[in-house]
């Protein structure tokens, strides 16, 4: 099995250092995306990140992205030269490539079941954007996602292929699905809407986000008004995430989700101020209603000198199956950056959600609602923001212009002994417990992550990544004690 999986990984690697080779003439394009990161702005922040047309939401104009700070910090944005032509004012195309060979071994931390997969996923996205005038525009986003040697396939966050049939060589291929498509009308300077199917992301996307590293990313149908001014921008919105009022319907109920993001810059001494308010109602299992609460949060982060930090917590109140909901979340770093090399900064990270306690009839696990969780709680993508604590070390060092590295040291905890760890996917525990669990432990595991990026020219981007996962005492004594693995090499074209 090892000697297959190494033989895998040198393939792939042979395979990816000759696509970095072809991909030497410079051609001055926008800059390949981050894939931790999205293609929509933050709030509370300057402007717009990767994708040009879809970042031009913020100002209701064709822009494009000039650089990206790390982070989630936005871009400067350029507005078209006024000397374009005619069809250039009005029309703007760019999109991206990416393929990514992924392997994983050992998820089930027992190396006597095999459980290795290994697996090249295709992500192919073209951006067409149309401004018939000053204060229009419409923005349609095709997006082909596929896996190598699979028909119509989908890919967990654990790397589980739920194939269809054989299309590479054969008389068959998948639809072509449009991640967003979406008309942006400027009403005033200060106010605009955006219709359609779109990108949500705010703030470090701890709650809302478009899991930019996936092969599918996040979209939603929805309606959005936002208001802007020099120092604020504040977004209202009502997404419809399930609806059963339609012939031939799965869902027993509908699903809603709406909100109040408001982003502040340069405010009371801080670089960033946001407060939200969001509100999910999920019916889809029908009566009693499953979750109907409120999310009320705030974020600050600022920058001093060479040390910057940040803070996110929020509330839950509501119910959850006829019962109370009270629950909460904390997520806060600070970090130092040294004159090593072009930047190294190291940073300290504390977060925590809360469970459930069987014993109580007040319903106190948090919902992690719609985030980007590869950031902040491992590039393994193991768990969810749920019954979880863990303490982080980040490093990052940026070697010139051309090379970034990253490491990453998560460890991982229970907060409540009552209930289980969850996975990715939201109220669905990592497989292998008990429920209610078997052990009092609390220590889940430590995760170590290694990335290493390289961007030869502006359009091209290769990303290599190693992470280890060795069990604590609670999953040693629930679910196993072997060191799982995950790995990736990804390669970027963006034009």
């Amino acid at each position: 099995m090892k000697k297959a999986y190494t033989h895998t990984i040198i393939s792939a690697i042979i395979l990816t250092c000759s696509t970095s080779i072809f991909a030497q003439e410079t051609i001055q394009k926008n800059p390949p995306p981050q894939d931790e990161q999205s293609t929509k702005i933050q709030s509370g922040s300057s402007c717009c990140t990767k994708q040009p047309s879809t970042d031009c939401q913020q100002n209701n104009k064709t822009v494009c992205c000039k650089s990206e700070k790390e982070n989630g910090s936005s871009g400067v944005c350029q507005i078209p030269d006024s000397k374009e032509n005619s069809f250039s004012k009005k029309w703007n195309f760019g999109g991206e490539a990416r393929f990514r060979y992924e392997t994983r071994n050992n998820r089930d931390l027992n190396s006597a079941t095999p459980d290795h997969t290994a697996f090249v996923g295709s992500r192919v996205r073209l951006n067409l954007g149309f401004e018939p005038n000053d204060d229009l525009y419409v923005f349609i986003q095709p997006q082909f996602s596929g896996i190598w040697g699979q028909g119509v396939a989908t890919v967990s966050g654990s790397g589980l292929v739920t194939g269809g049939v054989v299309n590479s060589g054969g008389l068959s291929d998948p639809a072509l699905n449009l991640h967003q498509a979406y008309a942006n009308w400027k009403i005033s300077d200060q106010f605009g809407m955006l219709i359609g199917r779109q990108e949500l992301q705010y703030g470090d996307e701890i709650v809302v986000g478009p899991v930019g590293f996936s092969n599918i990313g996040r979209s939603f149908d929805s309606i959005l008004l936002r208001t802007t001014s020099p120092k604020n921008q504040t977004d209202f919105f009502y997404s419809k995430l399930a609806d059963n009022d339609v012939t031939g319907s799965a869902f027993l109920g509908e699903s809603d989700f709406a909100g109040i993001y408001s982003g502040s810059s340069d405010i009371a001494s801080m670089d960033t101020l946001d407060f939200y308010s969001l509100y999910l109602r999920d019916r889809r299992g029908g009566s009693p209603t499953t979750f109907n609460f409120g999310t009320f949060g705030l974020r600050i982060k600022d920058k001093i000198g060479s040390f910057d930090y940040r803070l996110e917590g929020n509330g839950q109140v509501g119910q959850h199956l006829g019962n109370k909901m009270l629950a909460y979340m904390m997520d806060a770093e600070i970090g130092f950056t040294a004159s090593v090399k072009q930047g190294l900064r190291v940073g300290l990270e504390l977060n925590r959600a809360s469970g459930d306690k069987s014993s109580s009839t007040t319903f106190t696990r948090y919902h992690q609602l719609f985030p980007t969780l590869h950031r902040w709680l491992g590039y393994m993508d193991l768990f969810g923001r749920q019954n979880i604590q863990s303490g982080v070390f980040h490093a990052n060092l940026k070697i010139n212009k051309q090379w970034t590295a990253s490491f990453d040291l998560h460890s991982f905890w229970r907060v409540e002994t009552q209930d289980v760890i969850y996975s990715v996917m939201t109220e669905t525990p990592y497989t292998g417990q008990a429920s209610p669990p078997a052990s009092g432990k609390k220590h889940v595991g430590e995760e170590i992550d290694l990335v290493v990026a390289y961007n030869p020219v502006d359009f091209f981007a290769l990303k290599v990544m190693g992470g280890m996962f060795f069990p604590g005492a609670y999953f040693k004594s629930s679910i196993g004690n072997d060191v799982g693995y995950f790995s990736y090499i990804q390669t970027t074209f963006t034009f």
